[in-house]
């Protein structure tokens, strides 16, 4: 009882004490100019748009692909090579959807994001769209003026929840950085037959769904997940072959399946009030160096304590990966498996 009422009272504080920090980041916040309203073209509310994007990145070796959005769906998978081709359907109202690929020799980068407010120019937003094997670049220009500007909350969006919506397919054959940064929403990311040598998610208040099948084609430099309210569930991510792993799990729950690990693995690992599921190869020589309070609780019944706040599995093979994790857990809880 000790365990349960101390995090409530402190989640329940902490939720008062952060609103008004919260909700300024939330799509719901509407940013009005001092504008003709009828001269801006707005659409009229339920109005949404559908737009569809096509680019070839045939002449690239390297993608720097990062997917930003406050409120909606995102999917992602492989799609058809040297492409990359997606959808986008969204409230003309309330967003405009600024997408743009650039290359840089060698190196191509894609962006797409939802940008709060209406399109009224082009001098205001502008993206850019390729069909077939055409390209065009696009800018957005700057109107950045504060005069005149002014805030008020709308919580009518969260009557239509994830009504926004990202579908995109990326190509299978040429090493990806893949940045996501989400909002609210709802998140499908399949990894399977993609070639990611860096992940890095800041899940928000998402909902979110990670999965990989097979072996990632090249070892995944890094990891960096972050999660806030949401939960996180990550499928066969030790199939990415990462080298380093960042996991921060803030109030919500968190499953992490690491059991197809088959290189060394080094990690930081943090709960704060959220739980976390931990998967790891039965398999492998494992070591958990483990910084808890009396309110934080873990469990790793599979494995025997070897020092203060260590844990590791009791046969050495050094035909085994080597995975050292080291864990930090306010008033959440850890459980770790080992699986075969």
């Amino acid at each position: 009882m000790r365990k349960l009422l101390l995090p409530c009272l402190l989640l329940f504080s902490f939720g008062f004490s952060q609103i008004l920090t919260i909700r300024p980041s939330l799509p719901i916040i509407k940013v009005f100019k001092n504008h003709d309203e009828h001269s801006s073209g707005k659409a009229e509310e339920g109005d949404y748009s559908t737009e569809d994007y096509s680019y070839n990145v045939s002449d690239v070796d390297y993608l720097e692909v990062k997917f930003d959005y406050s409120l909606g769906s995102l999917n992602i998978k492989a799609g058809e090579k040297n492409m990359i081709i997606g959808t986008i359907k969204y409230n003309s109202e309330d967003f405009t959807p600024v997408v743009n690929y650039e290359n840089y020799g060698s190196k191509g980068v894609f962006t797409a994001k939802l940008k709060s407010g209406h399109a009224r120019d082009e001098d205001e937003f502008s993206h850019s769209r390729s069909r077939s094997s055409s390209r065009s670049h696009s800018s957005e220009s700057a109107d950045e003026e504060d005069d005149g500007i002014r805030f008020s909350f709308d919580f009518s969006d969260l009557n239509n929840e994830y009504s926004q919506e990202f579908d995109f397919k990326l190509p299978p054959e040429i090493l990806i950085n893949l940045e996501l940064d989400f909002g609210v929403g709802e998140t499908d990311i399949d990894l399977t037959d993609l070639t990611i040598s860096n992940l890095e998610m800041d899940c928000g208040l998402s909902d979110t769904k990670i999965k990989i099948d097979k072996p990632n084609k090249t070892k995944c430099k890094e990891i960096y997940i972050e999660s806030g309210l949401g939960d996180l569930n990550a499928y066969g991510l030790g199939n990415l072959r990462a080298k380093y792993i960042n996991l921060d799990i803030g109030l919500g729950s968190a499953y992490i399946d690491l059991s197809t690990q088959k290189n060394d693995l080094v990690g930081d690992i943090e709960v704060g009030l959220g739980s976390l599921d931990l998967v790891l190869p039965e398999k492998a020589n494992i070591t958990l160096r483990v910084e808890d309070s009396f309110l934080s609780s873990i469990d790793v019944d599979e494995m025997v304590k070897t020092g203060h706040k260590e844990w590791s599995t009791t046969d050495f093979n050094e035909r085994y990966p080597n995975i050292e994790l080291d864990i930090s857990i306010g008033l959440g809880s850890v459980d770790v498996d080992l699986v075969k």
